[in-house]
């Protein structure tokens, strides 16, 4: 049974179709992800579900009764709650119920006729099996599991949800749908932010999850551990496919090689019928068979083949040979109040060295690369740079620090003072923003085209020694 249904979806920008007739049914327990390269409009098909933007046409009906649960890709909370019970709530108001029942106590003390006391005492039961209900569907304790789960502290739960980082609101909001257990869960890139063991939390709470759920993420494993049926948006528009992401990319590449053969065998018959229509139409004894050729050739079928995806082409600019050693750290320390992060932490790296940083959120990958950037000072020790280095620094935050208000073009621009228009432009499509994309503002790019922006303008200043903070978020 269709828990939500979608049909006729339509949405443009000026000329620019981003959708169109787009139709689909989910069902009860439908496990769905939805895919299609950066800028094609997966987030905005998800708003417009969510009911956070209007379609140009189209309905969506959500079963009666049903409730619904969005994760945008970006948001603005600056709740004052603590975190707890900003989770705690969202399942509803439990302090409603109990002054329900005071209310229908006090009424029930005051009744003088036996029939008023006999329907007060029938509504103060009612109202006593819904908070049973409640507590039994939505306790305190689940909500702190989930919390914990998503890799808060104890400490974190008393403390007002307005004084957490974005990625860490991210995890509450996430946090507050996975409380509700709504019907249908709308989840917008939901391992974004989310460090090794919340991901793994988070995989064992969606494998026992009841309702239903579509989810955008450019993890294929992850897809491929979740989800039944793909929504895909591909150059020709809006397609559904059985099975996971790596079923349905197969069935994708079948399906093109179907249309090819097509294709080459209708362009094989209509180049035959061309030449006997050409060779013949003059000869009295075949202008009979070259004229029914020729109506055979109208109606011939015009196969398009979807144009393949481009993919990014970049060659770093060419760079100074570092040393053989490229960094020293020695005897490093660093704390915010009460939390130390480290203490005479030592590391070398030398030349040529590919190294990640794993830990879990909170211990201070990211406060490392800052403190290596110079964007942070240590405590104390000392951060030594080798000869001829030259720094390259991708945040988390840098996508977030780009000028809303400014084109593609200018923001790049605004990096590479030393570059002319036409290699901006030139670097700018290695990113895949070609023509008049370069002049797309950059507050209303998805949150993964942003992310190339950030990306090339990191790239147009040449540097030897890249570090880089989750440069795979968003990124399709």
């Amino acid at each position: 049974m269709a828990v939500l249904s979608c049909s006729n979806i339509n949405l443009s920008f000026g000329a620019r179709v981003i959708l169109e007739n787009v139709s689909f049914a989910v069902d009860n327990n439908d496990r769905i992800g939805l895919v299609g390269s950066n800028g094609r409009g997966k987030t905005t098909l998800m708003r417009i579900v969510a009911g956070e933007q209007k379609a140009d046409t189209g309905d969506i009906v959500l079963a009666s009764g049903a409730r619904m649960g969005y994760l945008p890709q970006e948001i603005r909370v600056e709740s004052t709650q603590p975190l707890l019970d900003f989770v705690h709530h969202a399942a509803g108001d439990r302090r409603q119920l109990e002054a329900d029942i005071l209310a229908t106590e006090q009424a029930l003390e005051a009744a003088t006729d036996d029939a008023g006391r006999e329907g007060l005492a029938m509504t103060l039961a009612e109202l006593h099996e819904r908070m049973i209900l409640f507590d039994s569907l939505y306790s305190v304790h689940e909500a702190e599991q989930i919390l914990d789960g998503l890799g808060f502290r104890q400490k974190d739960l008393t403390r007002p949800l307005a004084e957490f980082s974005g990625g860490w609101k991210m995890r509450a909001l996430l946090g507050s749908l996975l409380f509700l257990k709504p019907d249908v869960l709308l989840l917008d890139e939901p391992t974004n932010h989310l460090d090794l063991p919340s991901l793994a939390w988070l995989d064992t709470w969606l494998l026992g999850f009841r309702g239903a759920y579509i989810m955008i993420s450019h993890d294929r494993d992850f897809l491929d551990r979740h989800v039944r049926r793909v929504f895909s948006l591909e150059t020709e528009g809006f397609r559904q496919y059985r099975g996971n992401y790596s079923d349905s990319r197969r069935m994708r590449e079948e399906e093109e090689v179907v249309l090819e053969n097509r294709k080459k065998n209708l362009d094989r018959s209509r180049k035959e019928a061309e030449r006997f229509i050409e060779r013949f139409k003059a000869q009295a004894t075949k202008a009979r068979q070259a004229k029914s050729k020729a109506k055979m050739l109208k109606k011939m079928e015009a196969i398009d083949i979807p144009v393949e995806e481009q993919r990014i082409k970049f060659r770093f600019p060419a760079v100074e040979r570092t040393g053989d050693r490229v960094l020293q750290v020695q005897e490093l320390a660093k704390s915010f109040g009460d939390l130390h992060l480290y203490k005479d932490l030592e590391a070398t790296v030398t030349r040529g060295e590919r190294i990640g940083i794993v830990g879990v959120n909170g211990a201070g990958k990211t406060t490392l690369l800052r403190l290596l950037s110079g964007e942070l000072s240590p405590d104390q020790g000392k951060v030594t740079w080798g000869s001829n280095v030259q720094l390259a620094y991708y945040a988390q935050h840098h996508a977030d620090a780009l000028q809303l208000d400014a084109t593609v073009l200018e923001e790049v621009r605004r990096g590479a003072v030393h570059l002319g228009d036409t290699r901006v432009r030139s670097i700018l499509g290695a990113f895949l923003f070609r023509g008049d994309d370069v002049e797309k503002v950059v507050g209303v790019l998805s949150g993964g085209e942003k992310a190339r922006v950030a990306l090339a303008k990191l790239l147009v200043t040449p540097g030897n020694v890249l570090l880089m903070d989750e440069p795979t978020n968003h990124l399709d």
